[in-house]
């Protein structure tokens, strides 16, 4: 028996959530990639504390779905596995470029992007900066990862003219001191400015911590 594995592209239904509407006054837009096994109308909960008249959050559902206990509870999301997985980042790099094109076309030209990424989120958007440059003015990477198996040197010029600030908690989990310093080192390699700052808390995204972090800062 020989098994031949092939492959067909489909249309897929996504879904993503916003804090009511953006308009001629919005500021700011948020793309928010949630982490592994979480809910994007979850995760739009963490920034409530945002004025809605100036900043319009687009919180992303990652396009694969599973029960969290295995057949029952939650339904929660994930970006990609290593199973197929270079079709899958095409797969939600076409897909957050897409609804970042439909968000350029209402906006003012004024506006700022943010690629806010939580956990898995934040290596989906710096994934998704690599294959298509998107028009971005920051990228918050909140407790996540840059990929390691990325070279980020031709994106140089690019890059520069986007303000990167990663966020690292002192009690996070999965973000202990010599994963911290591989991280720094990953910037390094690839000359990349990021802002590296700490803050008291664990893998979770605090709003306190947002808004002295990122929103004071815009």
């Amino acid at each position: 028996m020989k098994i031949i594995e092939k492959k067909i592209q489909v249309s897929k239904s996504a879904f993503y959530y916003t804090n009511g509407q953006l308009t001629e006054d919005t500021r700011y837009v948020w793309l928010v990639c949630h982490g592994y096994a979480q809910r994007a109308d979850h995760i739009i909960k963490k920034f409530d504390m945002l004025n809605s008249d100036i900043h319009h959050v687009v919180s992303i559902e990652g396009l694969s779905k599973f029960y969290w206990k295995g057949v029952t509870g939650d339904v929660v999301s994930s970006w990609m596995t290593k199973k197929n997985r270079i079709e899958e980042i095409e797969d939600y790099s076409n897909y957050l470029s897409s609804i970042l094109q439909t968000l350029k076309e209402k906006a003012n030209s004024d506006c700022k992007f943010i690629g806010f990424g939580f956990s898995q989120g934040s290596a989906t958007i710096f994934r998704w900066v690599h294959r298509h440059q998107p028009a971005l003015d920051h990228i918050v990477s909140y407790a996540g990862w840059i990929p390691e198996d990325i070279d980020f040197l031709s994106l140089e010029t690019y890059l520069s003219d986007i303000t990167v600030t990663h966020l690292i908690g002192d009690k996070d989990e999965y973000l202990n001191p010599e994963r911290e310093k591989q991280l720094i080192l990953i910037a390094k390699k690839n000359n990349m400015a990021v802002n590296f700052l700490k803050f008291v808390g664990n893998h979770s995204i605090d709003r306190e911590v947002l808004q002295t972090q990122i929103v004071d800062r815009l």
